[in-house]
């Protein structure tokens, strides 16, 4: 199971899941770029690609996650 490494508090991971597919949501809330790091590789639904390792966040911006078919 993927998984996804937030270095401090200013970035949020919920996950949601229902029988079939699981989601991450991933928020940064910080006014600085973040980063999280990712295990495998994911599926950036909201950009339409997938991504891996180390992951920028913008200030403030959010990245909805899932796992890549």
């Amino acid at each position: 199971m993927p998984n996804l490494a937030k270095f401090n508090s200013r970035v949020s991971i919920q996950i949601r899941k229902n029988k079939l597919e699981k989601y991450w949501f991933v928020q940064n809330f910080s006014d600085k770029e973040e980063k999280i790091e990712l295990s495998c590789e994911l599926v950036n639904l909201l950009e339409d690609v997938k991504d891996k390792g180390t992951v920028s966040l913008k200030p403030f911006e959010s990245k909805v996650y899932t796992l890549c078919r």
